[in-house]
């Protein structure tokens, strides 16, 4: 069921005054707010639906944390090179998901760099970001650009600790 709050608001077209000023207005002139008709005040109303519970998605087969500018699919791919792009690997299931499971990383397209949103910046882990994303990526270049990201899986092992 949806909830609608009513309020009268300051117009912020006016700030309040019911007279609007701008770059055609000069010397002391002004016109009537179109926005309130000059009232000062503007009709705010805002609809919502409480929250109760987490609604289901249909026709989703599987999640992802994030894409990193890839696209994904719920199913296998083979790339031109023939080179597979295993999505049922990664991520998750919906049902998965729904129950609490955080999808894992397309670890084929994107480093620990892209996966973490470029959080290594902040938070390294195992010193990567110091070692190899500061010291290969560059002020403003592009991630992919890296000299690491077509050795992106040793990148992954040190993110994860198995070097």
């Amino acid at each position: 069921m949806k909830k609608t709050i009513k309020l009268d608001i300051v117009c912020q077209s006016c700030d309040g005054t019911g007279l609007y000023s701008g770059m055609c207005e000069r010397d002391g002139c002004a016109v009537v707010c179109h926005n309130c008709s000059g009232t000062g005040k503007y009709k705010y109303n805002f609809s919502y639906e409480e929250f109760k519970e987490k609604k289901i998605k249909k026709d989703i087969k599987r999640v992802f944390q994030r894409t990193c500018g890839f696209v994904h699919g719920p199913k296998d791919v083979k790339t031109e090179e023939g080179k597979l792009i295993e999505f049922s690997k990664a991520g998750c299931s919906y049902s998965e998901w729904l129950k609490g499971i955080k999808p894992k990383p397309m670890k084929e397209l994107y480093c620990p760099y892209l996966w973490t949103g470029q959080d290594l910046q902040c938070k390294d882990v195992n010193n990567l970001y110091k070692t190899r994303c500061r010291v290969k990526l560059g002020l403003g270049g592009l991630i992919t650009g890296c000299e690491y990201f077509k050795d992106k899986e040793k990148c992954w092992e040190i993110y994860e600790g198995k070097n």
